[in-house]
């Protein structure tokens, strides 16, 4: 056998391997704690075997969960659940910042205003239907810089 074929042999091994220790850690763990042993498997296999087959290896791990599935037992339905949860819980959060930041833009605005001096532009952010354009330039200002425009008429 040359080096080519060897290598190959060892990506093989190494990938069946992953692939088996991953379904079977995830099926001895209890079912709400599936999805972070099923996690923690896909970030050491990633480590293991490369960017490029690791998603291979993941994805082989689920065909076999959803083949060994009993009527009691059911490992890729715990791990969909826990994904669900993650990801609704990751919309929360992001929803959460965004309407921390909206808050916090509307009072950048009104320190804005106060900033350069400007009583309209003051006037203009605390005038509640002028909410909808204030809030977001204030906190686009705070993130990203003042805008031209918002310079030019207020300032």
């Amino acid at each position: 056998m040359d080096k080519i074929q060897i290598a190959l042999l060892v990506i093989l091994v190494g990938f069946v391997v992953t692939t088996m220790a991953i379904v079977w850690l995830v099926k001895r763990a209890k079912p709400e704690k599936r999805i972070h042993w099923f996690i923690g498997c896909s970030v050491i296999t990633i480590f293991l075997l490369g960017i490029i087959p690791a998603p291979i290896a993941i994805l082989a791990s689920l065909g076999i969960f959803a083949l060994i599935k009993k009527e009691d037992d059911n490992p890729l339905q715990d791990i969909g659940r826990g994904v669900s949860t993650i990801l609704g819980s990751g919309f929360y959060l992001v929803f959460y910042a965004f309407y921390i930041l909206l808050g916090i833009g509307g009072i950048y605005w009104l320190w804005l205003a106060i900033q350069l001096k400007s009583f309209a532009m003051f006037l203009v952010g605390v005038f509640p239907l002028s909410f909808i354009v204030t809030i977001p330039v204030g906190a686009y200002s705070l993130v990203f810089g003042t805008p031209e425009w918002v310079l030019s008429w207020f300032g």
